[in-house]
């Protein structure tokens, strides 16, 4: 228990120095000051020159239930800091959008009041003050770092630094903080801890870590190719095939297959057992059915109701049941219900509405019909084939032939031959007259020239050589003659020596071009390159056919 000295209890001098350990010190009653050395240990008194040596730049105010984190509205009870906080007590406002707003308050049910050791007009530099409460600002103190003379409340933008507590440390983005520990803020999917070092979590990249400008290196996977239908495709790379061609899937299964193929996708003919489904009318060969001799297209409708009889000339009568009122007949009446339902025109029986199919009436259908009936008269293109000779009657008179141009209309031996000297000879029908000595005909039934058949005489072109006199500048030279087309190959000598001949654009002095009628009046030219001309000392010489 402890002693307790009240008030007068112990007289002056009654307690004298040898009650009293102050060998580092001394004690008056009188003034009731106690004067000790400057402290070494942590048990040890401290005197006024220490603390204040301590305290010196500081302005200790009394400590604020919370402060701030963010811009308030500086009226009304709120929660700050996750702390109610009700009238009268205490704040640190030090996060106003408005720095000069920025100090120490008394909160109020309406608005907050700066408090009286820290009021408006008074020098904030060094004001120094700890946080009781809050989630992140609890046991911390803060000093105002604005300069002296710049930090008038209420004027000046006021600054808090955070200097001693707990949360000396802000937690940024990542980090969380509890007290003085700091923990990186993983989402536990993509990024985990493992040990004490963070590492990428098992399948925590997905396609949408991956960025479109960073792609994957191929050989960085265990299977970089896809195989389809036995087709292999390297990623990356490409089947030439356009839209994938089946052609080269040759084991895929038909079943495998989704969604259409359209017309524009089919090439050629699909066999029947390689169909499923509808086939478009444009894919078959026959896209319409006839009946009755009504054609109808794949897909369209006839515009007749219930089937028009009209149109079904073909249709049996048996088939039929009920009867046709008047009312129900219109238009013409079908020729089935007729007694007599065709016309017999010279042999021929036609059927009403019918069409014989021979162009301008076949006589070969005509068996019986008189030839004195026939008038006007038979073209070439109205006959087909060859007119027995049995349906002649007679000689046809020149005047009645035209040019014969289809085959076998007439025998070889009917043909009269010109005179002698036509080429042509009578042998049983018509035959080349050739010489024997020059042309022949081959073992092919062919026409030749018989080997060694051609002569000087019957050539009509001789070799030719021409000499020219250069000058030194110019640079094209005509021939006496025009060479024919197929034999522009010419030797050219310049001082006995060949030059080289080019098809155009000669290059040196060792190359010249042929232009085959570039010449005046037509005839052909020799042309050199524009910085070789000959000289006045050379001598050309030209070897070519004319």
């Amino acid at each position: 228990m402890a002693i307790q000295i009240r008030k007068n209890q112990i007289a002056n001098a009654q307690v004298d120095s040898s009650k009293l350990d102050l060998s580092s010190g001394t004690f008056n009653f009188a003034s009731a000051t106690i004067q000790v050395a400057t402290p070494s240990a942590d048990a040890q008194a401290a005197n006024k020159g220490y603390v204040d040596s301590v305290a010196q730049g500081l302005d200790i105010k009394d400590s604020v239930k919370v402060a701030t984190t963010a811009n308030i509205t500086l009226s009304g009870t709120q929660t700050i800091d996750g702390v109610g906080v009700i009238a009268d007590e205490r704040v640190l406002v030090k996060n106003q959008s408005t720095a000069s707003e920025n100090g120490l308050y008394l909160c109020k049910a309406g608005a907050w009041a700066r408090t009286d050791d820290l009021a408006t007009g008074a020098d904030a530099a060094g004001a120094f003050v700890f946080v009781e409460q809050g989630s992140t600002q609890a046991d911390a103190g803060f000093v105002c770092s604005s300069d002296k003379g710049a930090a008038v409340v209420g004027t000046n933008a006021l600054a808090f630094t955070q200097f001693s507590g707990a949360g000396a440390v802000e937690a940024g983005n990542g980090l969380s903080r509890s007290g003085s520990t700091l923990s990186v803020n993983l989402d536990g999917s993509t990024l985990a801890v493992s040990g004490s070092g963070v590492k990428v979590a098992d399948a925590g990249i997905s396609n949408a870590q991956i960025s479109n400008s960073a792609a994957i290196a191929v050989s960085k996977l265990a299977s970089s190719s896809i195989s389809l239908g036995g087709v292999s495709v390297s990623l990356g790379g490409s089947d030439n095939t356009p839209a994938f061609n089946l052609s080269d899937a040759t084991a895929y299964p038909t079943s495998s297959l989704v969604g259409t193929i359209t017309n524009a996708q089919l090439a050629g003919s699909i066999s029947e057992d390689k169909l499923a489904g509808s086939i478009s009318n444009a894919k078959l060969a026959n896209s319409s059915v006839s009946l009755g001799g009504v054609s109808i297209a794949l897909g369209a409708t006839d515009a007749t109701p219930a089937f028009d009889l009209q149109d079904a000339t073909g249709y049996v009568t048996s088939a039929l049941v009920g009867t046709i009122t008047n009312a129900q007949l219109a238009g013409s009446i079908a020729n089935a219900k007729l007694a007599n339902s065709s016309v017999s025109l010279g042999g021929v029986s036609i059927a009403l509405g019918a069409t014989d199919a021979t162009p301008a009436f076949d006589l070969a259908d005509a068996t019986n019909y008189p030839t004195s009936s026939l008038v006007g008269t038979i073209t070439n293109a109205q006959l087909a084939g060859s007119i027995d000779q049995a349906k002649l009657a007679g000689s046809i008179p020149d005047s009645k032939l035209n040019d014969i141009s289809s085959a076998n209309k007439v025998l070889g031996s009917a043909v009269q031959l010109k005179a002698s000297g036509s080429g042509i000879a009578n042998d049983s029908g018509l035959k080349i007259d050739a010489d024997g000595t020059s042309v022949q005909v081959n073992g092919s039934n062919k026409l030749e020239i018989k080997d060694s058949g051609v002569t000087a005489a019957k050539v009509n072109f001789a070799p030719s050589i021409d000499f020219f006199s250069p000058n030194g500048s110019a640079t094209t030279f005509d021939l006496g003659a025009t060479i024919p087309s197929g034999f522009e190959a010419m030797m050219l000598f310049r001082n006995g020596v060949a030059l080289k001949q080019v098809a155009s654009n000669p290059s040196g002095a060792d190359e010249f071009a042929l232009n085959r009628t570039g010449g005046a009046g037509g005839v052909s030219r020799v042309e050199f390159n524009g910085s070789a001309a000959p000289s006045s000392d050379d001598t050309l010489n030209a070897f070519y056919i004319a």
